[in-house]
């Protein structure tokens, strides 16, 4: 790719040995000063147009330009592409790619100075044969999926990187993405299929299912879990059968495992609970499992906080919850709290609050 800093220094030095200010260069080229600057700075960089106009200004190549003005630095003719590419001529700078004139890699590298459009019109008219994976992969920003699809799937595939395939991933159809992936020839671990898991969205359970799991750790499961069927991750986690389950994983899991997570909570030996870690959880369990989580609660901590018994009132039900609050210190109940409590207490317990609150 280009080297934006290197290039901007070359500019930079141009600029000086014409004896030209910013403001001045930037008037020859008819664009603003603190594009001049940007350049300079190695943060942007010119289109192609503009670097037609630059080399003819300072009477150099625009290759000697996109190469910093160190010869042999950049693939051959690219400044042939800016040229054509700059007079809005497709068609030759995509003959200039086909007859091997100018390398593939200086068209790749041009992209990010190139809109959309351009690039498919070029892309278009050249012989699918003239791009390999890795010009794809750096060109996949860049075009339209359609385009990149029908590329990438007529290009051999049959070598491709894990590194390749991640990098397409998010540029490229689900369809064409398990076509990529079938082509690896070793079985995915599962940090590769976390990486790849957003953009396999019917193919990730299967692949998951086939994968070796001997070594699965609770955070593969927390990277997996949006993205899978309840029934794969309940496969998930009973792999990691090794893996001590604590209040704090059950609740990363909690919003995917279904009815699953009442029996996954009844079954796993969870001491002390904490109040706090109570209302991540109820949303995803039965009344009758917060119940007894609410008898784990340690010794230390049997007074609730009154913000807590708001947070899980919705439920507890009624009867619990009218134990519970026998355990709140009501020096701390305001009217928002006691309003907050009222659908979920019965009449005489939300009188007794507001009497609380008038005396």
């Amino acid at each position: 790719m280009l080297n934006a800093s290197l290039i901007g220094s070359y500019i930079s030095t141009l600029r000086k040995k014409k004896d030209l200010t910013q403001v001045e260069l930037a008037e020859k080229l008819n664009v603003s000063h603190q594009a001049i600057s940007k350049w300079e700075r190695g943060e942007s960089l010119p289109d192609v147009g503009t670097l037609v106009t630059v080399g003819r200004l300072f009477g150099t190549s625009v290759d000697n330009i996109l190469s910093g003005g160190i010869s042999g630095s950049q693939p051959r003719n690219v400044g042939k592409l800016v040229e054509k590419l700059s007079d809005k001529l497709p068609e030759q700078a995509a003959e200039l790619l086909n007859s091997g004139e100018s390398e593939v890699e200086g068209f790749v590298s041009l992209a990010p100075l190139l809109k959309t459009s351009t690039i498919e019109n070029v892309a278009n008219k050249v012989s699918s044969q003239t791009f390999d994976l890795e010009h794809l992969v750096e060109l996949s920003p860049f075009m339209e999926r359609e385009s990149l699809d029908g590329f990438v799937n007529k290009v051999e595939s049959a070598n491709i990187s894990w590194d390749q395939i991640t990098s397409l991933a998010p540029f490229i159809k689900q369809s064409t993405l398990s076509k990529l992936v079938s082509n690896i020839e070793t079985s995915l671990n599962v940090e590769e299929l976390i990486e790849i898991a957003p953009f396999l969205v019917n193919d990730i359970d299967r692949m998951v299912l086939n994968a070796d799991l001997t070594n699965i750790e609770w955070n593969h499961v927390v990277g997996l879990a949006p993205f899978l069927k309840s029934e794969t991750l309940i496969h998930l986690v009973n792999n990691t059968k090794t893996v001590e389950i604590s209040m704090e994983k059950l609740i990363s899991v909690a919003p995917f495992l279904g009815n699953y997570l009442n029996q996954l909570v009844e079954d796993t030996d969870i001491k002390d609970v904490s109040w706090g870690e109570l209302p991540g959880l109820a949303p995803f369990i039965s009344q009758e499992t917060l119940a007894n989580l609410i008898e784990k609660v340690g010794d230390e901590e049997r007074s609730v906080e009154i913000e807590t018994l708001v947070d899980i009132a919705p439920f507890v039900g009624k009867d619990n919850l009218d134990h519970l609050l026998q355990k709140v210190d009501l020096s701390d109940l305001t009217p928002n709290l006691v309003a907050d409590l009222a659908p979920f207490i019965k009449k005489e317990t939300l009188t007794k609050l507001m009497s609380n609150l008038v005396k």
